[in-house]
């Protein structure tokens, strides 16, 4: 009896020599599936992480014109807009005079300083929705408008 079990042991030793190409493809067909959803999940976080970037850079210039406006006391009478390169990109920065507020006293200026990648300056024209999801950053200053009495000549 030892002899013929010794002998069926050998047998299915040797028919289960490795995998079958059936197992082998569907075993690459899932590792290809991970992988495909791993490279997706990380270019997702990479644009996510540019976006960020793109943003804190545009805020960072946006705060500088504001800044700037009140260090020079150089305030908009009209709405205007500039190119301008900061941190090692070009900008586009819009100043926009708010006039929609009735409650605002007679000394003060609200001005909406816009900012965008200069490649995205056409924006400016598209639906609020449009730009507020591209544009870089948006702040809103308010100014102390100059008096003339407080002019020195």
């Amino acid at each position: 009896m030892n002899a013929i079990n010794t002998v069926n042991t050998t047998q299915r030793i040797g028919q289960q020599n490795g995998f079958t190409l059936i197992e082998v493809m569907v075993a690459l067909a899932i590792l290809a599936v991970v992988a495909v959803a791993a490279s997706q999940a990380s270019m997702g976080y990479l644009r996510t992480v540019e976006g960020m970037k793109s943003r804190t850079y545009a805020q960072f210039v946006a705060q500088n014109a504001a800044v700037q406006l009140r260090i020079n006391q150089d305030w908009p009478q009209a709405n205007r807009s500039e190119n301008i390169t900061q941190q090692g990109h070009a900008w586009h920065v819009q100043y926009q005079i708010v006039t929609d507020l009735p409650n605002l006293p007679d000394n003060l200026q609200v001005i909406d300083i816009i900012v965008s990648p200069a490649n995205q300056a056409n924006i400016s024209q598209a639906s609020d929705d449009t730009r507020i999801a591209t544009v870089g950053s948006q702040i809103r200053l308010v100014l102390n408008k100059p008096s003339p009495f407080n002019q020195i000549n």
